[in-house]
């Protein structure tokens, strides 16, 4: 039987799905595109390259799958000595994929060769979250040790990160970290790590409920946000820079002010844990839970604009241009969904796909 409080929730649901199936005859649409079939075991982290071209996924299977983002098609897999893999970030200029795994490890993969260019010790519990700075010059990895690291890089002499790919950037010897700070302050795991757009913010996430914002330059806290009711899941920063999102094992998404380090808003809709947040190009934002569906929303207002039903999520990503949203799921698929909104706000801008 169900109490008072969920049957208030799932009639609150019903009333924003009527109200976003309304709101997606103007503002969204989103067509099933097709499904990447490969792994053995659940997808825990899906990335786009920052070109678009190159998808990736992670599973518990312990492999990286490569694919071609138009196409569908397999590239490689990505396998070694590591164990299940729970997080996945690109280099801003698309060449290293770096991954959290449960043996405790960050690995860094070149992504032309496929070969392991670099591994980073010193969690003393699983990775459950690894991030690049826009720079790419520093990696954050978040653990069940509690611990947030923050890696100081190094590329090979002579050479800097860019926005163009470069065939002449030699892969990272073993000696590839110049320093590593640990960051405290949550007590329990650290299940997502999170930077602004322009890399002076680190978030970080957890069972502790609470989510901190760090100065990446000087490793301090400034920010300690508080509201939700349990585990802390995903983090993603819109792309202005202005809001955080969050999704949370309460069932809500939250949308905070990181440079005021307030609440904004909380977004009601899902009835499972948030497992996922991605923000769009242009400012939309989805969230992916385990009740089976993904939801969109306008971030400013808090209205929803459409939902669909789909596989208990684990993950999302919108590739670069916007235009196609990537779920993970706890069945070894990976969904593609074209996805094409007017909200009125900024215009998705056009990168790789066709």
């Amino acid at each position: 039987m169900l109490s008072a409080f969920a049957w208030a929730r799932c009639l609150f649901a019903i009333g924003l799905l009527s109200l976003s199936a309304q709101a997606s005859d103007r503002r969204i649409a989103v067509r099933y595109g097709r499904t990447l079939v490969g792994h053995e075991n659940s997808i825990s982290a899906v990335a786009f390259s920052p070109d678009g071209r190159i998808l990736a996924s992670a599973s518990r299977d312990r492999t990286i799958r490569l694919w071609e983002a138009g196409t569908g098609r397999p590239i490689t897999v990505l396998a070694g000595e590591t164990g299940p893999i729970n997080s996945l970030s690109f280099s801003r200029d698309g060449r290293f994929l770096a991954a959290g795994a449960d043996d405790r490890s960050v690995r860094i993969w070149e992504t032309d060769t496929g070969a392991e260019s670099a591994l980073l010790t010193g969690h003393k519990g699983s990775v459950s979250s690894v991030a690049f700075a826009p720079d790419g010059l520093s990696l954050a990895s978040g653990g069940w040790d509690s611990q947030v690291m923050l890696w100081k890089l190094k590329l090979p002499a002579g050479r800097r990160v860019s926005g163009a790919r470069s065939s002449a950037l030699k892969p990272w010897i073993a000696d590839t970290v110049s320093d590593r700070a640990m960051l405290e302050g949550h007590e329990g795991s650290v299940n997502a790590v999170a930077f602004s757009l322009d890399g002076e913010t680190l978030a970080s996430a957890g069972w502790d409920h609470n989510i901190l914002l760090w100065r990446s330059k000087d490793r301090t806290r400034r920010a300690k946000l508080e509201g939700h009711l349990h585990w802390v899941w995903s983090l993603a920063f819109a792309p202005d820079g202005w809001s955080l999102a969050s999704g949370s094992e309460d069932q809500t998404v939250r949308v905070w002010d990181p440079r005021k380090g307030v609440q904004k808003r909380v977004l009601l809709g899902h009835l499972g844990p948030v497992h996922a947040v991605a923000f769009a190009p242009g400012g939309m934002l989805a969230s992916g839970s385990a009740d089976q569906t993904v939801w969109f929303w306008d971030p400013d207002s808090g209205q929803p604009l459409f939902a669909f039903q789909s596989e208990p999520i684990t993950a999302l990503a919108f590739s670069p241009d916007g235009r196609w949203l990537a779920c993970g799921s706890r069945n070894p698929v990976m969904m593609l969904y074209s996805v094409s909104a007017d909200m009125g706000l900024r215009p998705l801008p056009r990168y790789g796909l066709r």
